[in-house]
C-alpha cells in the first residue's frame, strides 16, 4: 500500500517558498473528496429513485458538490517540519496557506468519527494557545500523526515571553 506520508522535496529553490527541506508532507487519503460528499450522493441517488429530480438535474446536482471537493482534496496538504506546521487548504479557485509555529500548539488529539477507523482516517484535531482548534481532516489512520505532532511540542522550546521596558541590570526608580 502506498504511503500517505512522503518527505518533502521542493522542486526546485524558490524564494517565496517558505517550507524548508525535510519537512514531513501529510496529505489526504485518497477517497476523502468521496467521503465528504457521501451524504449529497446518497440524496442525490435518493431524489433521483423516487422520481423528484430528472437525470439531468440529478447530474448537475452531483457536479455542483462533488467537483468543488475534488478540488479541495486535490489542494490541500500539510507539512510538519521541526519548528512549523504548514496548513494548506484548497479549492476551487486556489488554496489559503497558514504557518502555525509549533511553539502555539498545545495538543494534537486524533478522532475518528463515524466511519473513520474502518475506511484508514481520522482527524487530528490540533489545540493552539490562543484557544482554537486547527483540524487535519482525513489523514491516514495508519501513521500515527497525532504522537508525532505531540513529541514536537513536547521539544519544542516555549514562545518568548514578552520583555518589561524596564532594563536588566539597571536599578528600578521607585520615587512615591
Amino acid at each position: 500500500m502506498n504511503s500517505e506520508y512522503t518527505r518533502y522535496q521542493p522542486p526546485e529553490p524558490d524564494p517565496e517558498d517558505s517550507i524548508p527541506d525535510g519537512g514531513l508532507v501529510i496529505r489526504q487519503v485518497q477517497w476523502a473528496w468521496v467521503w465528504s460528499s457521501m451524504p449529497w450522493l446518497v440524496l442525490a441517488f435518493v431524489l433521483l429513485a423516487v422520481g423528484f429530480l430528472e437525470e439531468f438535474l440529478t447530474v448537475l446536482f452531483l457536479v455542483i458538490i462533488v467537483v468543488p471537493r475534488y478540488f479541495r482534496w486535490r489542494r490541500t496538504e500539510y507539512v510538519l517540519t521541526r519548528d512549523t506546521l504548514f496548513y494548506q487548504q484548497g479549492g476551487v479557485t486556489g488554496f489559503q496557506k497558514y504557518e502555525i509555529p509549533i511553539s502555539t500548539l498545545r495538543d494534537a488529539r486524533p478522532r475518528f468519527g463515524m466511519f473513520g477507523r474502518s475506511l484508514g482516517y481520522q482527524t487530528i484535531d490540533i489545540m493552539l494557545d490562543n484557544g482554537s482548534v486547527a483540524s487535519l481532516q482525513y489523514v491516514s489512520a495508519l501513521q500515527d500523526l497525532s504522537s508525532l505532532i505531540r513529541r514536537l511540542i513536547d521539544s519544542s522550546p516555549p514562545p518568548d515571553e514578552p520583555t518589561d521596558s524596564v532594563n536588566e541590570g539597571e536599578p528600578e526608580d521607585d520615587r512615591d
